[in-house]
């Protein structure tokens, strides 16, 4: 099978003070088809900016190539200068996403004129295998980066979306209740996810936070925040000063009236976690140690907050089931590592469990736990 590689990188600089952005130009090919030759070069041209100026630039790039260790990827703008993108860096996924943003990588670029020949050079450097140019978007002056018109993930076209599925059922079952979702992918498998789980059964937020601490994460007389190593022994709600109930989807981004008390994003925290990552967005932070607490920090100049390892996954999985169930987007930012540990952090059989005991109060299950690869089939949430 074929991996992909997506290397979207992001810049959005903006100078201090009430600045007004020029106007936003943008060159954005998909299905190119443009091949990379086996120990070869490729050039991918670009000469549609008539921009003096740049002040902020966003680049998304797709490839289809079998082993991209053997790929080495720049960017060189009109005036020669160039940037590395992707250097034989080894790959065990289908897709690598590269996220830069606030002055790094493309850096170089703010201040110079788009005016000229853009080019995205590609050299497979190991004798072995072809590759495709399959999508590029490059965009000058457009904005903030999560209001890029593009989302830095791969659309899937009629042929590979069934492809996809017959490499899903070669190994994975579907039984009635999921079966209607099979063959469907980006905005129709989501229409058809949300109407498996619509309309469940809403309590009131003090039920939902009595049912989590006494039932559904009470494991023997004890709970533990998923934000840290932290356990205390209740048989119900415990002291707010200690442990409280943490909205993974924020209450001030949306968690209101039904969703406030929808138990597939509600987990214990220890309340000092919850007060540190606040509403703050999730994010991989720089230099950072959540092998068993979480932290806050700065992603690219972005506060953000990355909870520990053991979580990850559960996290991301909460957080699509929500964008879906109450027709909320995902941001860029987060989606990028929402998928990141979806993949890394695999469905656990505590997190099943979970999926269960909930169903049992709610009627609703969250599918990104029966089935994660789901995600893989999706490219805008």
């Amino acid at each position: 099978m074929k991996a992909k590689l997506l290397i979207a990188l992001f810049l959005s600089l903006l100078v201090t003070g009430a600045f007004a952005l020029s106007y936003d130009q943008t060159h954005s090919r998909e299905n190119i088809g443009q091949a990379i030759p086996d120990l070869g070069f490729t050039g991918y041209v670009i000469e549609d900016f008539s921009v003096n100026k740049i002040e902020t630039i966003k680049l998304a790039l797709e490839i289809t190539h079998s082993r991209t260790s053997d790929l080495l990827i720049t960017l060189t703008s009109p005036l020669g200068d160039y940037v590395v993108l992707h250097n034989m860096t080894v790959t065990n996924s289908d897709t690598l996403m590269i996220i830069a943003s606030g002055g790094n990588l493309l850096s170089d670029f703010i201040g110079q004129s788009a005016i000229g020949r853009w080019e995205i050079q590609v050299y497979d450097q190991i004798r072995g295998v072809v590759g495709i140019i399959n999508k590029v978007h490059l965009t000058v002056n457009g904005g903030d980066i999560d209001r890029s018109v593009d989302r830095p993930f791969p659309t899937l076209t009629g042929i590979q979306c069934g492809e996809k599925w017959n490499e899903i059922l070669a190994e994975v079952q579907y039984d009635s209740f999921y079966k209607g979702l099979i063959g469907n992918c980006g905005g129709q498998l989501m229409n058809k996810i949300k109407s498996l789980i619509k309309n469940h059964k809403s309590m009131s937020y003090d039920s939902a936070r009595r049912i989590m601490f006494s039932k559904i994460d009470n494991h023997g007389g004890r709970v533990c925040s998923v934000y840290s190593d932290r356990c205390l022994s209740t048989k119900g709600l415990p002291p707010n000063r200690i442990m409280n109930c943490e909205h993974s989807w924020p209450q001030s981004k949306g968690a209101v009236g039904v969703a406030q008390s929808d138990l597939h994003h509600l987990f214990p925290s220890g309340s000092k976690e919850n007060s540190t990552r606040s509403s703050h967005p999730f994010c991989e932070i720089e230099l950072s140690d959540t092998a068993t607490k979480s932290v806050i920090g700065k992603r690219n100049g972005r506060v953000c907050y990355e909870p520990k390892d053991g979580h990850k996954g559960d996290l991301a999985r909460a957080m699509f089931y929500f964008a879906l169930r109450y027709d909320k987007k995902v941001n860029t930012f987060q989606e990028q590592f929402f998928r990141k540990w979806n993949r890394e952090d695999r469905v656990s059989f505590k997190e099943v469990d979970r999926n269960n005991i909930i169903e049992n109060y709610q009627g609703n299950r969250n599918p990104f736990i029966d089935h994660p690869e789901l995600v893989d089939l999706i490219s805008d949430f």
